[in-house]
């Protein structure tokens, strides 16, 4: 390492090379490593995580799919709620509390209720999805399930509505599916924007609604910049700096810094004490992601 005269890595190692080299640990926990440089123009220091029993960078949970049947129900009764996640460690339903990470349960709810399952990875990023239980009178329609396969899409292409009613005299679909729906069926929907479609299914005693929405918009990152591109003395800040279209959040990890849970446009300051390498993941709606990586450079 250019300028330094000793250099120490705690806990554990100690002093190592002061220029450059590598060591081997072996933590039984997960640990963070502290590399300090110290030379004539002072101390920088620099951080690493080692995780044990886990991804350091995670960072990715998705919710393949989070259902409700039926999706209405009449007081008294009873809907089985049924999710699959993936790169989650842990799972939760609002009203319920923690679950599996994929598995199912029932509820009973004295009113119309929305439950949010919240999926969250080792590095604490989450995703949330949301479905909604009515609860009406017996002698009304009853909607089984109405669902949007694939949920989020793509401009261009198509999502399939589905849907199961019973005891309705007409059935219809907003916007644009049309009405004197059959009571089991599927329509293929292409949506230009994010759309939320309405069932209404209709009988002589009353009205029931249910809504499913289709996400449209690929997440993108528009700009990952570094500022300066190389860096003139290790330890020297360089401003890292982004746009996203589409995203709900970013995750942002690097050689020296743990996972950096930032906004979807925005810019954050590193202290690169050698040639390194960052990464930029983007999360939109249905866990949809897309990754940028640079590189800043020391002289």
């Amino acid at each position: 390492m250019e300028n330094a005269n000793t250099v120490t890595i705690t806990p554990g190692p100690g002093s190592v090379d002061a220029h450059s080299g590598s060591v081997s640990v072996t933590p039984a926990a997960t640990t963070t490593y502290t590399l300090t440089a110290t030379g004539t123009s002072g101390t920088v220091n620099a951080s690493v995580t080692v995780v044990v029993g886990g991804t350091a960078a995670a960072g990715n949970p998705q919710i393949i799919r989070f259902e409700a049947n039926p999706v209405s129900i009449a007081p008294g009764q009873s809907s089985v709620l049924s999710w699959t996640t993936t790169g989650a460690t842990t799972v939760s339903i609002s009203s319920v509390g923690s679950v599996t990470l994929n598995g199912s349960t029932t509820v009973s709810p004295a009113q119309t209720t929305t439950y949010t399952l919240t999926a969250t990875s080792s590095d604490g990023h989450s995703v949330t999805a949301p479905v909604t239980v009515t609860v009406a009178p017996q002698n009304i329609p009853q909607i089984l399930t109405f669902v949007a396969n694939p949920p989020v899409i793509s401009a261009g292409q198509s999502s399939q509505l589905c849907w199961q009613v019973s005891g309705a005299n007409s059935i219809q679909i907003d916007p644009g599916v049309g009405s004197n729906l059959n009571a089991n069926d599927c329509a293929t929907v292409k949506p230009n924007v994010t759309t939320t479609y309405t069932l209404t299914a209709i009988n002589a005693q009353g009205t029931i609604k249910a809504n499913v929405t289709v996400s449209v918009g690929q997440v993108q990152i528009t700009s990952f910049q570094a500022n300066p591109v190389t860096s003139t003395s290790a330890g020297n800040p360089v401003v890292l700096s982004w746009t996203t279209q589409n995203a709900l959040s970013v995750v942002l990890i690097g050689a020296e810094l743990g996972p950096q849970n930032l906004a979807v446009n925005g810019s954050f300051t590193v202290n690169p004490i050698t040639n390194s390498t960052y990464t930029l993941t983007a999360y939109g709606a249905g866990g949809i992601t897309v990754s940028v990586t640079i590189s800043v450079f020391v002289r």
